[in-house]
């Protein structure tokens, strides 16, 4: 039987740790990103939740000026491990985290956005919140 209070299976199932192992490590923003990123294909709606992950990446840019530092020796080990295995097919995006490069993440998750409208253009739900950083994820847009 599925907890999906304590445990639930979008964020551990199918992963090598559970998410919160790495979210907890980031402040509020960056840990919501990871998490739209991380269960992105597991809740039906990829292209919505990459929408949000760019929405906190963006924010985390706003508020930091772009600057971010790799957290301590143990999450760094997670996120080559995921960018390894290339989880939720976001390789580049976990190495970018591994960097520090919070513009280069943004651009990984545009990108799988937008790879993601190319192979769904039909069954893809695209209304994002935050226009200045997904106007290229609406349908007919490949900017």
């Amino acid at each position: 039987m599925t907890d999906n209070v304590n445990h639930p299976a979008h964020y551990e199932a199918n992963g090598p740790f559970e998410c919160i192992e790495l979210t907890e490590q980031y402040d509020f923003c960056l840990g919501n990103a990871i998490k739209y990123v991380w269960r992105h294909m597991d809740k039906g709606h990829p292209v919505e939740d990459l929408n949000k992950a760019l929405w906190y990446i963006q924010r985390e840019i706003d508020i930091t000026g772009g600057d971010y530092f790799p957290p301590p020796m143990g999450t760094t080990r997670k996120l080559l491990t995921l960018s390894d295995m290339d989880y939720a097919h976001m390789g580049d995006f976990w190495y970018t985290l591994y960097e520090g490069s919070l513009i280069d993440a943004k651009q990984e998750i545009q990108t799988r956005a937008k790879e993601l409208v190319a192979d769904w253009p039909t069954r893809v739900n695209l209304t994002p919140r935050d226009h200045r950083t997904t106007t290229v994820l609406r349908e007919g847009t490949h900017t």
